[in-house]
């Protein structure tokens, strides 16, 4: 081969097994060999295991340590993956390519090669075994990605247009480096913030500027889980480990997320029983099915989400103070929408945009009701606006006005005692209609300032029996 009459070529120094043994065991060698997503196995000219990769591990379920040293045969007989073929391959030396299952259902294509040296003769054997269950999901994945930002909130629906995820949702840049930053060094990251305010967008964010979309991103919202099944979705199970188990077991939501992304949101909705086995994994990587004996090494990175006061809950005995200082690495706070108005006018347009579609015919906001928006305290935050705006489309037909809100509670409104701009058509209605209208929300807005309907009649000097009848109308 012509690989071989250059002996000054760098491919030509590779030329014993000696040679390539200390290429092998090379820290840097090594880092960039355990960095790939598909799995590495070699054995020497014997059939003799000498190398496996850590994406080898996991996609076979053996440890190296235990393995090296060990027969192909040995191998193929341990391994999860029905690898028989690559002993056939290795003795009547031919190279495959050969689709084949797991016993968990994942779908691996082997390739073997031999490697010579510059005499021809066999040196190495080197197996690699790529998951095409997790490539296809890959490429789903940039799809999406190329098209849409996605953004999770409780039924993961589409939300935010990719164009507009940095001057829309996402929180100040210094708190996105330091995100990415500690993703970047393997630090576990907990979100903090109020329900509603982008903590899992935030999250998928961060996942997919650190790997391009290019592993899984699992996301785990920990409160819709019942404590009875939380250890059997997140671990998985084997046949038969409990009554109505799936009679082919089933693969965690942990292991689902190796080499990739494993978001845990609500995490101080944990069952307290549950949460030294997820301790123990955070600790050591190491996963172990209900029903089985057998240990798996999982690599991850964790990142959680909270709204709840975990200090708080430590001290009432609800939630582990060493799980929460295995979590609170890297922590990142995402303010609440009321402390980030800027970004109100941007979400109301993007939001606009994707609901005129939805609608298939378009709608405004009346001058108005954008001041109502705009002015609006938003307690759940952007998943409120979200919904408020979803509401309008379906109550108006052309033009949202302020009655077409869902809320009637203006906490910013100054109807008592100023001239605010009325949204009045009158054109459209008579004054007996408009001034009614105008009543209405004097009244509601000075039940809202003052606490009461009794106080509300006291301070517009009326008796409570007119308040009742008005607020009835």
């Amino acid at each position: 081969m012509k690989l071989y009459s250059q002996p000054e070529g760098p491919l030509s120094q590779i030329a014993s097994a000696e040679q390539i043994q200390r290429i092998l065991k090379d820290p840097p060698c090594l880092q960039i060999l355990n960095s790939l997503p598909d799995g590495l196995v070699i054995t020497d000219q014997e059939g003799v295991v000498v190398f496996m990769n850590s994406a080898a591990e996991s996609i076979n379920d053996i440890n190296f340590d235990r393995m090296i040293g060990r027969t192909l045969k040995t191998f193929c007989k341990k391994s999860v993956v029905s690898c028989d073929v690559l002993v056939e391959s290795f003795y009547n030396a031919n190279k495959i390519d050969r689709p084949v299952f797991s016993t968990i259902g994942d779908n691996i294509l082997i390739s073997a090669r031999f490697l010579r040296d510059k005499n021809r003769n066999v040196i190495y054997f080197v197996i690699v075994q790529r998951n095409l269950d997790e490539l296809e999901k890959m490429v789903n994945s940039q799809s999406r990605n190329r098209s849409e930002f996605k953004m999770v909130f409780d039924n993961q629906e589409p939300r935010f247009e990719e164009s507009r995820s940095n001057i829309i949702q996402m929180p100040k840049d210094q708190t996105l480096k330091k995100g990415l930053r500690a993703i970047g060094m393997g630090s576990r990251v907990i979100l903090r913030g109020e329900s509603g305010v982008g903590k899992s967008e935030t999250a998928r964010y961060l996942h997919n500027k650190s790997f391009d979309g290019s592993r899984p991103f699992i996301h785990v919202n920990c409160s819709s889980i019942p404590e009875t099944l939380f250890e059997s979705e997140m671990f998985g199970y084997e046949r038969g480990a409990f009554t109505g188990a799936s009679n082919s077991g089933k693969k965690g939501l942990i292991e689902a997320a190796d080499g990739g992304t494993l978001f845990l949101d609500e995490i101080g909705e944990v069952p307290i029983a549950s949460q030294p086995k997820l301790l123990q994994f955070i600790e050591d990587g190491k996963v172990q099915r209900l029903g089985s004996t057998k240990i798996k090494r999982i690599k991850v990175n964790v990142m959680t989400a909270t709204n709840r006061d975990l200090e708080q809950m430590i001290l009432e005995g609800k939630f582990r103070s060493d799980l929460f200082y295995r979590i609170n690495v890297i922590g990142l706070t995402i303010p609440a929408l009321r402390e980030r108005r800027e970004l109100i006018p941007g979400l109301i347009e993007t939001f606009m945009e994707r609901l005129i579609k939805r609608r298939g015919k378009p709608f405004s906001l009346s001058p108005a009701c954008s001041k109502r928006l705009l002015e609006y305290d938003y307690p759940g935050n952007i998943r409120e606006l979200q919904n408020i705006l979803e509401q309008l489309a379906v109550e108006c037909d052309d033009v949202a006005r302020p009655e077409h809100l869902p809320f009637k509670k203006y906490p910013d409104s100054n109807l008592l005692g100023g001239s605010e701009f009325l949204d009045i058509d009158y054109k459209a209605k008579p004054l007996k209609e408009s001034v009614r209208g105008f009543e209405t929300l004097v009244i509601e807005d000075a039940i809202l300032r003052l606490g009461s309907k009794r106080k509300a009649a006291s301070a517009l000097g009326v008796d409570i029996a007119t308040i009742v009848r008005k607020t009835k109308r």
